[in-house]
């Protein structure tokens, strides 16, 4: 088998479709298709062989899945980084990955011209921005003819090296194999429902494991709608421009457009999907954007490590309110148990360790055996997430399991929490709990919330409203108004950052 065929299917089924759309480029599939034959071939002539590994650090470009395949067709392993890292660990982690090349578009040409110098001539270094000197990687396609037929491979075979988002310590490289994904894939578009005719606008980074649906859709015969950033009028012009018919957004995303005042300036009634994931979103806000753009609804719940999902929820279950607060049943091929600190398996409704397994699990940490053993027990992975599973099969999180806050000896889950704020309080736009040292209690719970513009509301009556709701363990011992929340790169909430910054404000009074 070979992850590659997914493209050469749709090149065959749709040749003049476009395939993807980035400003002012298009390409068609018979037009991406021939771009991956002859960047396969000029690979093969340059010597890269099955087994080899070229990483590429860019940001979003239509480049970006046509050097995917085309490292696949060859056997090749497509080592993906983060390219906002700094340059220094962007050396480190192209040592770790053993790469054999790196293909460059940091949005910075100086930056690509340090990282260059950095590496000294160890490795081959082609820059898809000419402006940044060196090789240019359209050298590499000009006048090459197309490849051969793709590398036949076993499906253990790696075709990918994804890296954690490294918030707790520095990125793991995780490891795919052409099977483990390609699975991953047809289970995408099976319980997303992604059909040929959808034209997919994402704006997620292609370097993340999300690029599940980027590969997905592809796979699919649809049309991708790519972006490099997000800018609210940009986004919602791009939607009415390309009449994109699903949006793949983070949570933090959607709150923005659901509450921009000039929403109602752009036609966006060619919508007719969005699918969520990377975090939970409290049902209040689920409801909220139903309102805002009546549509059908989908998530995800995963992590790289999983390849990477791991549950799903469609639309007809978003619809049942009481369902809101779960990130759906297990997908086709994978389990869930939830497990308790004694390693018994927790009966429905009881809060632990969620542990997972499926056909997506990655092939391990490269070289780290120690935190690979660790991570993976019996064939489980144990994911650091707290959640639970109702009786008939459906996974609600609790949040993650070095996340929960322990104040007098009470466990308090930090998305209950949040959860409880946003049905007491419209005004808030966004918001994190967390737990902080404290003398008298162990922890004491905190919470940081960002208000809609023009809220009027103090720390005093958002505390006031929470006791129609928690105990009074579970209620915030403060509430700080934030300008906004420190975020990674897919909008995942930075708590050691909250931590420290309250740590800093306390040390000032």
């Amino acid at each position: 088998m070979n992850f590659a065929q997914f493209l050469e299917t749709s090149a065959l089924r749709y040749p003049d479709k476009t395939a993807m759309a980035m400003k002012e480029r298009r390409l068609t599939y018979r037009e991406l298709e021939d771009r991956v034959r002859r960047l396969s071939g000029a690979l093969s002539a340059m010597g890269y062989r099955p087994g080899d590994r070229i990483a590429l650090a860019a940001c979003n470009c239509l480049e970006y899945p046509e050097i995917v395949f085309a490292c696949a067709r060859l056997g090749v392993a497509a080592v993906l980084l983060n390219w906002r890292l700094p340059s220094r660990e962007l050396v480190r982690l192209l040592e770790h990955n053993r790469a054999q090349g790196v293909i460059l578009k940091l949005a910075d040409p100086e930056r690509e011209r340090g990282l260059r110098d950095e590496l000294g001539g160890r490795i081959p270094v082609f820059h898809l921005d000419g402006t940044s000197g060196g090789r240019p990687y359209e050298e590499l396609l000009a006048g090459e003819p197309s490849s051969g037929p793709a590398a036949c491979l076993t499906e253990d075979h790696i075709l990918m090296h994804l890296h954690t988002s490294g918030t707790t310590g520095s990125p793991k490289p995780v490891l795919y194999s052409h099977g483990s994904f390609s699975k991953q894939v047809l289970a995408y578009l099976y319980h997303m429902e992604v059909t040929a005719s959808a034209v997919c606008q994402q704006m997620t980074q292609m370097f993340h494991s999300a690029c599940v649906a980027m590969f997905g859709c592809l796979a699919a015969g649809a049309t991708v709608i790519a972006l490099d950033r997000f800018h609210m009028e940009e986004y919602l012009s791009t939607i009415e421009r390309e009449r994109s018919t699903r949006l793949a957004l983070i949570p933090s995303i959607l709150r923005q457009i659901i509450a921009y005042p000039r929403l109602s300036d752009y036609d966006l009634s060619c919508v007719k999907e969005v699918a969520y994931s990377t975090a939970p979103m409290p049902p209040k806000l689920i409801q909220a954007a139903m309102k805002v753009l009546p549509c059908r609804y989908y998530t995800t719940y995963g992590m790289t490590e999983m390849g990477p999902i791991v549950t799903a929820m469609g639309a007809a279950e978003h619809r049942r309110e009481e369902l809101l607060n779960y990130v759906g049943k297990p997908i086709i091929g994978c389990d869930v148990k939830i497990v308790a600190k004694d390693g018994s398996i927790c009966p429905p409704g009881t809060t632990g360790e969620i542990a997972v397994r499926g056909f997506g699990m990655m092939r391990g940490y490269l070289d780290m055996e120690r935190e690979t053993r660790a991570a993976i027990r019996d064939g489980w992975f144990y994911t650091g997430d707290l959640g639970c599973l109702s009786g008939d099969g459906y996974l609600c999180l609790r949040g993650r399991r070095n996340h929960m806050i322990i104040t007098g000896g009470e466990n308090v889950y930090p998305c209950e929490v949040q959860n409880a704020l946003q049905a007491v309080c419209d005004e808030i736009s966004e918001i994190a709990v967390y737990g902080v040292p404290d003398d008298r209690w162990g922890e004491a719970v905190v919470a940081s919330v960002v208000l809609s513009p023009g809220a009027d509301v103090d720390e005093e009556e958002l505390r006031r409203r929470c006791r129609s709701r928690l105990a009074g363990y579970q209620i915030p011992k403060r509430i700080f108004i934030e300008s906004d929340l420190p975020r990674n790169q897919v909008g995942k909430v930075l708590i050691k950052v909250l931590v420290d910054r309250y740590a800093q404000r306390m040390s000032e009074q």
